[in-house]
């Protein structure tokens, strides 16, 4: 199959922070055997605002994919529906017509639109509530909990059979792979969502992404 032109013989920038939801971008560019090249920052750099990640992200969020173009992208939805895109060989996703795209699509929104913003709010609860310190506290305790009712939710909506979408892999199980390894972490998973620590364990166990994960995690 022909790859679009955008990726052609060429390379991607990717702006990334350790561990962070780069890391999923990281790991579809990978899985889709995109050729990259990833610009790391700290994480206080990244928290500071710095100059080179507002410079391609004025929001200043990492991810942020620089294409071979020069466009940018930001918002890890949107560029892991460009990755599909660009590199539909991969079988990132299910494609349009099939009938698991409704729900793939559905499940890929929630992760990506209503669970990933919780760690937006209680990294730097400040941003919302100001240095009220029992304010900020409130803030951290609703948003934990929310995440987690929602991360509930979530594993009743999937199959782990062994992927979330049943026997088909997609990006859906790279994503949790790595908000998995978030607040509140791999042990609670065990504990309260099993399906997805059983997904997270089977992806982390994908040779293709070994690479990524000691990147990112080692």
């Amino acid at each position: 199959m022909t790859r679009t032109p955008v990726v052609a013989g060429t390379r991607f920038r990717l702006i990334a922070g350790r561990g962070g939801g780069s890391t999923m971008i990281e790991a579809l560019l990978t899985l889709a055997e995109l050729p990259f090249d990833r610009e790391e920052l700290d994480w206080s750099t990244i928290y500071a605002g710095g100059a080179t990640l507002r410079a391609v992200n004025p929001v200043g969020h990492v991810p942020a994919l620089v294409l071979p173009s020069g466009e940018i992208v930001t918002e890890t939805l949107a560029m892991t529906l460009l990755i599909e895109e660009w590199a539909p060989e991969a079988r990132l996703s299910p494609r349009p017509g099939d009938r698991q795209r409704a729900r793939y699509l559905r499940l890929l929104a929630m992760i990506c639109a209503t669970i990933y913003p919780m760690w937006t709010v209680d990294d730097r609860p400040e941003r919302f509530v100001g240095e009220d310190k029992d304010a900020q506290k409130e803030l951290l305790k609703r948003t934990q909990k929310r995440r987690k009712d929602l991360w509930r939710i979530f594993e009743s909506l999937i199959e782990a059979d062994p992927w979330a979408l049943g026997k088909r892999f997609s990006a859906l199980d790279v994503f949790i792979a790595v908000m998995t390894r978030w607040r509140p972490r791999r042990a609670w998973f065990a504990r309260n969502a099993p399906k997805l620590a059983a997904i997270a364990a089977r992806c982390d166990a994908l040779p293709g992404l070994k690479e990524v994960w000691a990147r990112n995690y080692g």
